[in-house]
């Protein structure tokens, strides 16, 4: 009933693809092992170009839309990708932080130390599952890193140099996405 036109799958694990057979949407499984960490910057990069190429290409066309995205438990690699897109078109690091805080209410057992709901210590923001640490600080500090290195002084500008010069996303894409989701 919501006429989902793309599915967007990038959970790490697939044991079986959802069951797209007799629908009318492009169903897109997306081999992702990366969470909310530096290694999105720092390793995995043919992963990841291949990725978020393929992602910024189905983004950039309107006759994709609507575009439904999951991971497994959608705080993770579904969260990364949320970063991103939602970074690039501008919103806030501090909103960015209370949508992932929303994760927090997911049903799996998972805590996250305390916050006030505007600022943040250094200590808070980090998700643990067991005893991984998932790391939601680091993904912001590596790309305003990565971004300072390369003259940008937002996150959206930071994200915009990543994605075309790190991951060869062509900046028609860029500006397509930007262009849909904005107008």
């Amino acid at each position: 009933s919501l006429n989902i036109k793309t599915e967007f799958d990038i959970r790490s694990n697939l044991n079986s693809p959802s069951a797209t057979e007799g629908t009318n949407f492009n169903y897109i499984f997306l081999d992702t092992g990366f969470g909310y960490d530096k290694t999105l910057i720092d390793s995995n990069k043919e992963q990841v170009t291949n990725n978020y190429k393929k992602i910024f290409e189905i983004l950039s066309d309107r006759s994709n839309y609507p575009i439904y995205t999951h991971c497994q438990g959608g705080a993770d690699r579904t969260g990364t990708y949320a970063f991103l897109l939602n970074g690039l078109l501008g919103v806030s690091y501090e909103d960015l932080t209370r949508d992932f805080e929303l994760t927090s209410f997911s049903g799996q057992k998972r805590w996250r130390s305390e916050g006030n709901g505007t600022t943040f210590s250094e200590n808070e923001n980090m998700m643990y599952e067991g005893n991984n640490p998932i790391a939601w600080r680091e993904l912001y500090q590596a790309m305003m890193n990565y971004g300072a290195e390369n003259g940008c002084a937002t996150l959206q500008q930071s994200i915009e140099h990543w994605l075309i010069n790190y991951i060869g996303v062509p900046q028609s894409h860029i500006d397509s996405f930007k262009y849909i989701m904005l107008e």
